[in-house]
């Protein structure tokens, strides 16, 4: 790929406007839109036993232009193009009195064209793209960078009557940099097809992906079968009825290097099933209520974890039918500036992505139904934005097998702008060690499961599944297998009893040697509903394992109460003791308490309390006791005022003493009803074991008329450390005329 320069687009694109001109004028859908952006930052920072004083300042000024055409050529064919232009310019500058100070300035310029062509009809579907990416970056040092992207894309869609539909994708990506740092190719082709017959269901997949290095002439090809078939059925058989439920599925991976000591990223055996949870504040265990499954479309963009998303954790992840092997997950984000015109671009998303924090859980719960999920958390390796395909890249330390999968974090609220997720995929690692040049992994998994129902009251299940996973080179393999069995059975018209045990068995086969591992998990609940809003859940419930490492034994007792006193007032109540034997054989016991309680008092008033405490006891350790709540009260004092406040607070007490604490108000007036216009005031107060920040914003959001608006706002606080006093304050301002 040539390098190519501003100009050049512009007189491409000039010209294709001029040819497609008379069609423009009577285009089914144009779209223009102007997006200003101006943001300025002051602070000054004073040594506590220096005396040393320093100043920054700090501004961005932000130009985006859009236009978007559609034009419907045939009644199933559309034309549709368009391009972006943006650019930035940031300046810095430092002043310290004990030093000399610093000043940086950067322009950033990004022209994105491109064009589309579908085609649509009930039995197939056709579309062809082009998108190109130029970005140059001028430094006050008189450098300048350049990046280029040039993306192809094509699928086509045929769902014929009585035959298996055909899903072909085609993705090629082109990216080349000045000075000359990265040149690669890269091309992603992926088939799917589905077929149902009778109880049947028959599925495969196939991805492919080439990637070559021009600079140093290197090339990784990767291939991946997935092949699965599912049956189910129900039958009645002597007045009882039966459910069969049965799956094979068999997935094979290879990878060819051109150089040794080379990884790859494989898609899992499962896609999945997307789910999110708006409020993740206990992420190591849920209620299957707060689970949020994904449906057509992309809900995932209800998770904001930029600006205006929250100031709790929310999580996202993926359910599998079965044990799934993740190594990687991958969230790409969404670039829908039309219906989320706030979202940040891909250049500003890089220089904050390092303030977000990740953490990694999985689930091995193999209940279809769980009464609750429990997590556990995994080492994170890395955790990187890809500036190129806009995502966030989520590597484990090591691979897990698990049945449900979630990466949480807590959004950015003094980000500048939005950031909304698109999608989750998960990953697993292909690699070659030593001088191999070439790995093949293949995974075989096989289930059936069993429902029988003797009498209305009372369900039995039964399942199993082998699991089986070779890799060459290495001459290793995985085996597992997992059996268990539910039940539930209405004792009356008030109690209700549910139990489960499973058992799983893993073998680890190596040249070095083969390794035994057994787990056992068993609870038993007893449930009464009291009333129509009142229930309570005794669990018990214990987890046992048997590794070559050592023994690990848990074993707890919950009870759990869910009432709703009266319409507006509702309370979650969890009472936990739990007995550990950990790894190294010492004993710990815990003790825990959580309560969520939402108050409606009346259509004006919501108020929302939560507070969770644990005492942990170990035998060579100091007692340790964390405890955490959440307050929040929302007040709609009139049909254009409304108040909001909260205070969060955290507090460790043990080998490690800390403590944290906040606290935000804010109020929002609009004085006409259908909102033109809308004043914001808000307060925050964050206090640590070292320092404390207050800060005050207003703001103000004014839609000038039909089609542009006008955002504007301002920050001013104080942060104090032990060693420092630091003043600050921001003021931002936003114009959008589109069209």
């Amino acid at each position: 790929m040539s390098a190519r320069s501003v100009p050049s687009i512009i007189s491409t694109a000039a010209a294709l406007l001029l040819l497609l001109l008379p069609d423009i004028l009577h285009a089914d859908g144009i779209s223009l839109t102007a997006d200003l952006r101006y943001f300025s930052s002051d602070s000054e920072t004073t040594g506590k036993t220096t005396g040393n004083v320093s100043e920054s300042e700090s501004s961005r000024l932000t130009q985006r232009y859009h236009f978007d055409l559609t034009r419907r050529i045939y009644p199933n064919l559309k034309l549709g193009l368009g391009t972006s232009y943006e650019n930035e310019d940031a300046t810095s500058r430092i002043i310290d009195s004990d030093l000399a100070g610093a000043e940086s300035d950067r322009s950033e310029t990004s022209i994105s064209p491109y064009v589309n062509v579908r085609l649509t009809d009930p039995f197939y579907g056709l579309n062809l793209g082009y998108r190109s990416r130029d970005v140059e970056t001028d430094l006050n040092s008189g450098e300048t960078r350049k990046i280029m992207i040039d993306q192809y894309h094509g699928s086509f869609n045929w769902n014929p009557v009585d035959l298996p539909p055909v899903n072909l994708n085609f993705r090629r990506t082109e990216l080349r940099d000045d000075p000359l740092t990265a040149d690669s190719t890269g091309d992603t082709l992926s088939l799917n097809t589905r077929y149902k017959y009778r109880g049947y269901r028959f599925q495969y997949g196939f991805s492919g992906n080439d990637t070559y290095n021009h600079l140093d002439d290197s090339e990784i090809r990767s291939r991946s079968h997935n092949g699965k078939v599912d049956y189910a059925k129900a039958f009645t058989y002597k007045e009882d009825r039966f459910n069969v439920n049965a799956s094979a599925r068999i997935v094979q991976r290879n990878a060819q290097f051109s150089r040794p000591g080379s990884t790859v990223d494989i898609p899992a055996a499962e896609l999945g099933t997307p789910f999110y949870i708006f409020d993740d504040s206990l992420p190591t265990g849920n209620d299957p209520f707060e689970v949020i499954e994904v449906g057509a479309g992309n809900p995932l963009t209800d998770i904001n974890i930029g600006r205006d998303g929250g100031i709790n954790p929310v999580s996202v992840g993926l359910g599998f039918d079965n044990s799934t092997e993740v190594a990687t997950i991958y969230i790409q984000l969404s670039d829908d500036t039309e219906n989320f015109p706030d979202l940040l671009s891909p250049s500003q998303i890089a220089e904050i992505a390092g303030s977000l924090a990740w953490q990694f859980y999985s689930n091995d719960d193999q209940t279809v139904d769980p009464l609750e999920l429990d997590w556990t958390e995994r080492s994170i390796s890395s955790v990187t934005y890809n500036i190129i395909e806009h995502r966030f890249e989520i590597r484990l330390v090591s691979a897990v097998d698990a049945r449900r999968v979630k990466v949480t974090t807590t959004p950015l609220t003094l980000a500048p702008g939005e950031i909304r997720y698109n999608n989750i995929r998960a990953f697993t690692i292909l690699g070659v060690s030593g001088d191999s040049r070439e790995t093949e992994a293949l995974s075989q998994n096989y289930s059936f499961k069993l429902g029988w129902v003797p009498v209305e009251k009372t369900i039995f299940n039964y399942h199993v599944s082998y699991g089986e996973q070779e890799s060459d080179p290495g001459d290793s393999k995985n085996s597992s297998w997992i059996n268990g069995i539910n039940f539930r059975h209405v004792l009356s018209p008030i109690f209700s009893t549910y139990g489960r045990v499973n058992r799983t068995d893993r073998i680890r086969s190596s040249p070095q040697g083969e390794e035994h591992d057994t787990d056992h998990s068993y609870s038993l609940a007893v449930k009464g509903d009291y009333f129509e809003k009142l229930s309570q859940s005794l669990i018990f419930s214990g987890f046992n394992s048997k590794k070559s490492r050592g023994d690990t034994d848990s074993k707890s007792l919950t009870l759990r109460t869910n009432a709703g006193f009266y319409t507006g007032l509702s309370m979650n109540l969890d009472l936990r003791y739990s007995l550990n034997t950990l790894l190294n054989g010492v004993e710990q016991t815990v003790k825990s308490l959580t309560l969520a309680t939402n108050i409606r008092p009346n259509s004006k008033l919501v108020a929302n309390f939560n507070y969770s405490s644990s005492w942990v006891e170990q035998d060579d350790r100091v007692d340790g006791r964390t405890q955490s709540g959440r307050a929040q009260l929302l007040w709609s004092v009139t049909e254009t005022v409304s108040a909001f406040t909260s205070y969060n607070f955290r507090e460790q007490e043990g080998i490690i003493d800390s403590s944290t604490s906040s606290r935000d108000f804010n109020v929002n007036w609009s004085p006409f009803p259908d909102g033109d216009l809308r004043f914001r005031i808000s307060y925050s107060q964050a206090e640590e074991a070292d320092s404390s920040t207050k800060s005050i914003s207003p703001s103000l959001t004014w839609k000038v008329g039909p089609g542009i608006s006008l955002d504007l706002g301002y920050n001013t606080g104080t942060r104090e450390t032990i060693r420092e006093l630091r003043d600050f304050d921001s003021f931002r301002a936003r114009l959008r005329i589109f069209y």
